[in-house]
């Protein structure tokens, strides 16, 4: 899980693909942040999942390449999802992965090492 454009479709394609993995992507909106607490269907599955986090000025960076000049792309936007998505993930009790500079592969070899010591 995370915010809007922190790597989630391609990190669950590529953990799909090269290892087979059944992977979801459940972003984190708005209307999650709205309300209060964190989404029941997120509880039900919490030992499944990994936040994916990035940093604020990124985020902005690369928002601002989808949608120029939004409302959805500007950085005071893109610190408030950020920071409400790490209290997400701190309710959850999550791992989180900083996807700031790091390639789809990096992201995807923490998620499996931290599968692997789940299961030893």
């Amino acid at each position: 899980i995370g915010v809007s454009r922190s790597g989630k479709t391609p990190t669950c394609l590529y953990l799909a693909m090269h290892y087979g993995l059944r992977a979801a992507n459940r972003p984190l909106t708005e209307e999650d942040f709205e309300r209060a607490g964190v989404p029941r269907e997120l509880w039900a599955v919490r030992a499944k999942l990994f936040g994916l986090m990035l940093d604020p000025h990124r985020l902005h960076a690369v928002r601002q390449e989808r949608r120029p000049n939004s409302p959805y792309a500007a950085l005071s936007r893109c610190q408030a999802d950020t920071r409400m998505a790490q209290e997400v993930f701190a309710q959850l009790g999550i791992p989180v992965v900083n996807t700031t500079q790091q390639s789809i592969e990096e992201i995807s070899s923490h998620i499996l090492k931290a599968l692997k010591s789940r299961l030893d």
